[in-house]
């Protein structure tokens, strides 16, 4: 999912959250997305880095 789609999902979820958004939008606006990246960012899963060894730098997973 993306940041937008994440943040209506938990404003979903969080009922009373979604009511204060919805009383006042222009002053939460901010607050809101960078809550959101904090809450559930848009990248759920990164992969685990792989080791790389000699000259050629060939990678492979373990």
């Amino acid at each position: 999912m993306n940041l937008i789609g994440n943040g209506v999902v938990a404003l979903l979820q969080h009922p009373e959250q979604h009511a204060r958004f919805l009383a006042d939008p222009a002053a939460m606006a901010k607050g809101m997305v960078e809550e959101t990246l904090r809450y559930w960012g848009p990248v759920d899963f990164l992969s685990p880095s792989r080791p790389c060894s000699g000259a050629s730098r060939s990678c492979a997973w373990p």
